[in-house]
């Protein structure tokens, strides 16, 4: 604040300016956050105009962001254009799967089915509809392959349920 010695200048102006700065950059990582959903981004969004509104008619020495929802929008369409890539990104070596779906046998089945089923909550909502699509293919490749394909999923159980099925299985034969 030395630097404004001698100058007619309101240090509470500054304070809530530096505020405001902060605000912005702690709503700037929560928007970069990978771990949150498009819809809880855009329902932070939401609030967090209304907030800053709320808070600009409450308090009139509370420095203006002018065109603050234009802002927000800015970095949104920003985040939402990085997610897209890095959703293409994630999806783009399943996909290339997907033409072999027919010729796999059980145990790759499985591995694709797997790493589908554990997406990344980024994922786009069409990329999320190709992912549906893939693992109604892969179920259907694993129908198709039967024996083959449970006993690959009864590999996947822990033991615990390995020997509950076994019992299962043990009392129909």
């Amino acid at each position: 604040m030395a630097i404004f010695s001698g100058e007619d200048i309101d240090i509470d102006e500054l304070n809530k300016m530096e505020k405001r700065l902060a605000q912005f950059e702690q709503d700037f990582s929560y928007l970069n956050d990978l771990s949150k959903s498009e819809n809880e981004l855009r329902q932070f969004l939401d609030e967090r105009i209304q907030q800053i509104q709320a808070e600009e008619e409450k308090d009139e020495d509370l420095p203006l962001w002018r065109d603050a929802q234009d802002i927000y929008d800015k970095f949104m369409e920003h985040v939402l254009t990085d997610r897209q890539h890095r959703s293409d990104e994630w999806l783009k070596d399943a996909l290339q799967s997907q033409e072999h779906i027919q010729g796999m046998d059980a145990a790759a089945c499985q591995r694709l089915l797997s790493r589908l089923e554990a997406a990344p909550i980024y994922i786009t909502e069409e990329d999320q509809t190709r992912i549906e699509e893939m693992k109604s293919s892969i179920q259907r490749r694993l129908g198709d392959l039967k024996v083959e394909g449970l006993l690959v999923q009864f590999r996947k159980l822990p033991q615990e349920l390995k020997r509950e099925f076994y019992e299962i299985i043990a009392s129909e034969i």
